[in-house]
């Protein structure tokens, strides 16, 4: 049992590094009438790379999770709250920054990518800006 846990982590692992090297990181397309801030630029990427560090802690609580002796139920309760606690984390921060940059007149949209935690797969959703 624990071999399979084991090489699904590592994969997981492995998974959470190949989308925070090459998944869709905020990227900003400038228009004529539409000119993006440097800050608030800089506040896309800081918000994309503190989504990217709350996925990566979701993915190691729930591996600790697995590792404890749990029954199946109380596991996937753990999990669960470990999902829900990330998407709201995210999602705050990303509605804040979205209504920032509506103050300014940029549009940003939430760009959902998959990240696997332990048998779940979850959309968890940084921002791009257009």
């Amino acid at each position: 049992m624990y071999k399979g846990i084991k090489k699904t982590a590592s994969l997981l692992v492995i998974m959470i590094g190949i989308l925070a090297l090459l998944g869709p990181v905020a990227q900003a397309y400038q228009k004529s009438e539409q000119n993006i801030s440097q800050e608030l630029l800089i506040m896309i990427e800081e918000t994309n790379n503190y989504i990217y560090k709350e996925i990566d802690k979701a993915v190691e609580k729930a591996e600790k999770e697995v590792l404890k002796d749990q029954s199946e139920q109380q596991l996937n309760r753990s999990i669960d709250r470990i999902i829900e606690n990330l998407l709201r984390k995210t999602s705050r921060k990303v509605d804040l920054l979205i209504k920032k940059a509506a103050r300014e007149g940029v549009v940003l949209t939430k760009t959902y990518v998959e990240v696997q935690i332990y048998d779940r797969v979850v959309l968890v959703d940084p921002c791009y800006a257009h």
